[in-house]
């Protein structure tokens, strides 16, 4: 016996056994924790040959796991200093937990700012009430030395446990296990049943274990026969039942005999505590529990095996993780300064410690503050900035969402978006650790990263005042004009400015000499600054999907408003909003793209351009031109499952039966106003771009060195929209496009005859558009480009909308009666655009100069969601168009009517347009037109793979049925790839093929 319990005690052999225990727990908490697999269902198995082997596992996983909780428990009742244990217990709960907490945040949990919070006081919240218990245990355990009373308590306590068993009722709260009693009756059980007597553990075990597997199985037979309930069965084999906890606790006193003396929890057993104590908090927090489920679909992805075979593996694969981290966090945390003045202020037992901290409350609060002041001066300065930046970029309190505007600005920033207000700090905490990793001065750092959010902030302030827009990373490129900056600055501003450098430089200087901060180590100053370098870096993949950085930034409900810049820095301050927009990569590099490649396309197609001038005989920039998207037009007769008793837009509906028509695949449905204007004015397709890439406006315009947009064949372009033209940042692509004039509601440019034609006054008409469009056409002689985009048709399309409704609807499409009234008014609102329109084409039939008018509607209304998305997904898509050249334009050349029209993109207009008024075209245009009559739409995107652009690719032929990339021909494959290279050149390419003259 002596021999056997000798080699019991090798640290080697009690490592193998501690790390089975630990495999036996976690494949218990996978199957039958409380959050198991088999726990809603094993109580409902008939019984039966698998009722029999069912229960037997559980038997055998519940003894188990209840072992490796008394294992626990019995290293640091073996251990000599409890108090000091618990102390490094909490500090290492808490790193582990921020640490495990972010990684399940980048892998696509939202714990959110609570989640954090629970990591970081997991006592205080309770998180785990299993881990609070085996704390108290520690604090507890040396007034735990019962003596005399011992049989009596351990008596007491085999009569409470009984009671709870065999009644069936959580009389004590030991919540199934993880309640923090139930740490504490373990803990007890682990301290009073030590017994190295080998024949009775053997017995104990045999004979406890059989009878609870016999009072199962006759519980089972009443219910099924007799009186009474399923769970009743239940209860015999339990974590919490005496019937498998004495077994365990014989199980260990048989493998794992005390040691010959106490210890200090070294060695192996220091890390198979603490690895034991973070399987407990992994298994039983539900923002960590996360882990566990991530690991089980990992392997249940490679595995299609029994599920004994899976359980085991994820068992042995988050017992083997959590070892190495385990191993790595304690090598880590015994080398700070931290752990050891923790363990030095805790190396006496409970009571004189909690005495000696009352007496000496003043030192102690002083010290650790002293600790603590600089981490928490720079977050709280660092939160401040970032509420404060907020703030200011609502200027005059006005909100991108005007339902923001006013005082409502600040419990929005204050109280709504606290957690973006970390998150922001966070950003400007990774960049001050960056800094005072590289340099070790704690003042230079938090000064030098003030000062640089500051002056952001400044910059920030004086663009939005300029162009209501903050500051993107495109305008960082206006740093290499730097000498024409500084001479449009004020010399006394200039002056002023290196006064100020000198005096922060003084500053940093005086602080770091006169009140230094604690020195950090150098091994947290690396912690530190790794963690800042992959927070920063993460950036640069922030929009892919599912990217880590994005998720992580989910946590902090961090708004994706890449449409709206405004938008984002209101909700997200300007420093988050800035980082946003690193991350794009426009499109992926065709094959063989090189300057010469560029140049053998612009050969190309000039010829194909000369080949198609013969036939043409007008000049384009001689023409006046305009392109008008209507907000949310679509025919609403053509939606699936929508059934109108009259028709709303017989007069366009009759101008498209005269001219050039068919429809028009949108990428969007209930928005995307913008893309589909880019198409427009680009002749490029956002479905050859990245899917990170969804508003070119705001992500891909303001980056480009030149636009490349159909504005370049002619000398005067303009724009008009009754509304905002802050959104999609309008005001700066169309200066991009070099635009001569915008007019919008805040320009300065105005909109003149404003009328609306609902009750809420809240969108200008289709009228107020014309109107003004109709002013800019007889305003200037000559060629002119003009684009127009309404608003009167935008959601929210509410049943009151207008005063009367001449159309009644019905169909499954609608699944609420409040959609039904919406989709009525918004048929309201379809039909006064269509007598606006029929008024416009008698308006400019009237004027003697060549007018080509290009209508289409940008997206469905957001109003079918009756109707499959998938099952409908090309007719929600699809939008009407019509381009119509007036009679002046007939007269002279223009085309009536073009050939295979019926189905197109937003992208197909510019070389449309050119057909239809009979133009002259360049090689650029020469490939657009092919590009329209070869291929078929591009449509959507699903998904991006590194140098090759045709992936994910998708397209709807000219019958409106969706095809993809391997469908197309040869030929059509070849013209789609010259079309991706002067994509790729114009957007994220050199631009070759302006230098080579195909944009002429």
């Amino acid at each position: 016996m002596e021999s056997f319990k000798k080699v019991m005690r090798r640290p080697a052999v009690r490592t193998i056994i501690g790390l089975l225990l630990m495999v036996a727990f976690v494949m218990n908490e996978y199957a039958f924790g409380v959050r198991g697999l088999y726990s809603p269902t094993i109580n409902a198995q008939p019984v039966g040959l698998k009722w029999l082997v069912v229960w037997a596992i559980k038997l055998i996983m519940v003894i188990g796991s209840d072992a490796f909780l008394i294992y626990l428990f019995r290293l640091f009742i073996d251990a000599k200093v409890h108090v000091k244990l618990a102390v490094h217990t909490w500090l290492f709960v808490v790193t582990s937990g921020i640490i495990l907490l972010g990684f399940t945040m980048v892998h696509g949990q939202v714990p959110g700012l609570a989640g954090l919070l629970d990591a970081m006081f997991p006592i205080v919240r309770n998180v785990v009430p299993y881990l609070t218990g085996m704390l108290i245990f520690m604090l507890l355990l040396p007034y735990l030395q019962l003596g005399k009373h011992a049989p009596l308590v351990k008596r007491l306590l085999l009569l409470a446990m009984g009671m709870a068993m065999l009644i069936g009722r959580d009389i004590w709260s030991f919540n199934a296990g993880s309640g923090l009693t139930a740490a504490l009756c373990v803990g007890l059980v682990a301290l009073l049943f030590r017994n190295e007597n080998l024949g009775k553990n053997l017995r104990a075990f045999c004979g406890l274990a059989l009878l609870a597997y016999l009072l199962t199985l006759f519980m089972s037979w009443a219910t099924l026969y007799g009186q009474g309930a399923w769970n009743n069965s239940a209860q015999f084999i339990a974590p919490e039942s005496i019937l498998t906890l004495i077994p365990a606790v014989a199980l260990v006193n048989v493998l794992l005999p005390a040691p010959a003396a106490k210890t200090q929890v070294q060695g192996a057993e220091s890390w198979q505590l603490f690895a034991g104590i973070l399987l407990v908090v992994v298994s039983r927090s539900a923002s960590l529990l996360a882990i566990m489920t991530l690991l089980k679909n990992k392997v249940q992805a490679l595995i299609t095996a029994r599920l004994g075979i899976w359980m085991l593996v994820s068992a042995l694969a988050l017992t083997v993780g959590v070892v190495i981290f385990t191993l790595a966090l304690l090598w880590i945390l015994k080398r700070t300064q931290t752990w050891r003045v923790l363990g030095k202020e805790s190396d006496f037992e409970f009571v004189p410690l909690a005495r000696d901290i009352v007496a000496k409350r003043s030192h102690l609060l002083g010290a650790i503050w002293h600790r603590l002041w600089p981490g928490a001066l720079a977050f709280g300065l660092f939160y401040v900035l970032q509420t404060v930046a907020t703030f200011f970029m609502y200027p005059g309190l006005q909100a991108a969402w005007k339902a923001w505007s006013g005082p409502m600005v600040y419990p929005r920033v204050l109280l709504v978006r606290i957690p973006a207000m970390v998150y922001g700090a966070i950003l400007l905490m990774a960049i001050f650790w960056i800094i005072r990793g590289l340099t070790n001065r704690y003042w230079t750092a938090l000064i030098a990263t003030f000062t640089a959010g500051t002056l952001w902030l400044i910059a920030d302030v004086v663009k939005i005042a300029a162009r209501n827009e903050p500051i993107v990373p495109a305008d960082i490129y206006e740093l290499r004009s730097t000498a024409n900056l500084v001479k449009m600055v004020s010399p006394l501003l200039l002056i002023a400015g290196v006064v100020i450098v000198v005096a922060v430089i003084a500053l940093c200087i005086w602080l770091e000499r006169k009140h230094p901060a604690p020195k950090t180590s150098w091994l947290m100053r690396v912690v530190q600054f790794i963690f800042a370098i992959a927070f920063m870096v993460g950036f640069r993949s922030y929009n892919q999907y599912m990217s880590a950085s994005q998720q992580f930034a989910n946590n902090f409900k961090v708004t994706y408003k890449i449409m709206n810049q405004m938008w984002a820095a209101q909700d997200n301050g300007p420093y988050v909003q800035f980082a946003q927009n690193i991350d794009v990569t426009p499109m992926e590099k065709p094959k063989g793209y090189s300057k010469a490649a560029i140049d053998q396309l612009a050969k190309k197609y000039g010829q194909e351009a000369a080949q198609i001038n013969k036939t043409r005989t007008n000049d384009i920039s001689k023409m006046t031109v305009m392109f008008n998207l209507s907000e949310s037009f679509s025919d609403p007769t053509r939606v699936p499952n929508v059934h109108l008793d009259k028709d709303p837009i017989p007069n366009i509906r009759a101008i498209k039966k005269q001219t050039t028509s068919g429809l028009m695949m949108s990428h969007g449905y209930g928005g995307g106003t913008a893309d589909m204007e880019w198409e427009t004015l680009t002749g490029m397709s956002l479905g050859n771009l990245n899917t990170t890439l969804s508003t070119p406006y705001t992500q891909l315009v303001s980056r480009q060195q030149n636009g490349a947009a159909v504005s370049t064949w002619f000398k005067y372009s303009s724009a008009i929209h009754p509304f905002n033209g802050s959104e999609y940042n309008r005001q700066g692509v169309y200066e991009k496009f070099n635009f001569n004039k915008f007019a919008a509601l805040d320009s300065k440019y105005p909109i003149k005859h404003r009328r609306y034609v609902g009750n809420a006054h809240t969108y200008l008409s289709d009228y107020t558009a014309y109107d003004n469009a109709l002013d800019q056409l007889q305003a200037r002689k000559g060629g002119q480009f003009l684009n127009l985009i309404t608003i009167q048709n935008h959601m929210p399309y509410t049943p009151t909308l207008y005063s009367k409704h001449d159309f009644k609807a019905s169909g499954s499409a609608f699944t609420t009666a409040d959609l039904k009234g919406s989709f009525e008014s918004y048929a309201m609102g379809l039909h006064y655009t269509d007598d606006a329109a029929e008024k416009f084409m008698h308006q400019i039939d009237a004027i003697n100069k060549p007018i080509i008018w290009v209508f289409y509607g940008d997206h469905l209304g957001a109003l079918y969601n009756g109707d499959s998305s998938s099952k409908y997904a090309v007719p929600l898509h699809q939008t009407d168009y019509f381009i119509y050249a007036n009679k002046y334009a007939r007269a002279h050349g223009a085309k009536t009517k073009l050939s295979n029209t019926k189905q197109v993109g937003s992208s197909d207009f510019i070389a449309m347009a050119f057909a239809q008024a009979n133009a002259k075209v360049d090689p650029f245009v020469a490939l657009l037109t092919k590009v329209q009559k070869t291929l078929p739409t591009i449509w959507m995107r699903s998904d991006n793979r590194t140098n090759d652009p045709t992936y994910g690719m998708s397209f709807v032929n000219k019958n409106g049925k969706e095809v993809y990339y391997n469908d197309l021909s040869k030929k059509q494959k070849a013209t789609l790839h010259d079309y991706q290279l002067l994509e790729y050149d114009i957007t994220a390419g050199k631009q070759y093929a302006l230098q080579a003259g195909m944009q002429k």
